[in-house]
Parts: structure tokens; sequence; C-alpha cells
């Protein structure tokens, strides 16, 4: 769309918000697809374009809509979460091990599973 000289794109914010306005299960499986197709991308391209993958927020929306989805589930009713200390715990252990386990030499993300 050219709007004033200008090119303006439909930004995937709108879309959620249209999608929540319609169905909250059009939006809750969006921000599913957006997070594998973000995961994807960082696997697939991490090995050889770590700097891309590091600093482009595409190849990290699936950290921060892991976070989303995680939040979405304890909203609801019906889901109890009687583990929650034990999660946070392992949250706070991950964060630490990442911390100590990641060498100066790279970022090892996904190598294992890109081979």
């Amino acid at each position: 769309m050219v709007a004033g000289g200008r090119r303006t794109v439909l930004h995937p914010p709108a879309f959620l918000i249209l999608a929540f306005k319609f169905s909250r299960r059009i939006l809750f499986g969006a921000l599913i697809a957006a997070f594998a197709l973000s995961l994807v991308a960082n696997l697939a391209l991490s090995p050889t374009h770590q700097t891309t993958t590091f600093y482009l927020f595409p190849f990290r929306a699936w950290e921060l809509l892991a976070g989303v989805l995680l939040a979405i589930l304890a909203q609801r009713d019906t889901l109890k979460w009687p583990q929650h200390p034990a999660l946070s715990w392992l949250g706070l252990a991950l964060v630490l091990a990442g911390l100590t386990l990641i060498t100066p030499e790279g970022f090892p993300a996904g190598r294992r599973f890109c081979r």
C-alpha cells in the first residue's frame, strides 16, 4: 500500500489485534505459528549467520513468544500450576547454566540440531 509517497506495510501487531477481536483461538494459533517460525529460522541460520540471528528480532522473537504463550496458558482457569515454584527455580537454573556454559568462542545455539 502506498500512502503519501511512502510505502506502508500492515504490521504483525495489527494482524494480532484483528485476530484477537474476532477469535482468541486464531490469536493463539498465530502466536504459536510465529513462535515456531522464529525458532526454526534461528536454528537453521545460527551456524552460518551468528551475528544476524543474535541481533535481529525476527530470529529472537521465539524467546519472547515462549513467555507470552506460557503467560496465556497460566491465565486459563482450568489450568492449575502446582509445580509453579519448581518451574521458577528451573528457569533461574537455566539462566545460570547459560551464563556458565556459553564460551567466548561462539554461541552454540542449535549446532546439535542442525547437523
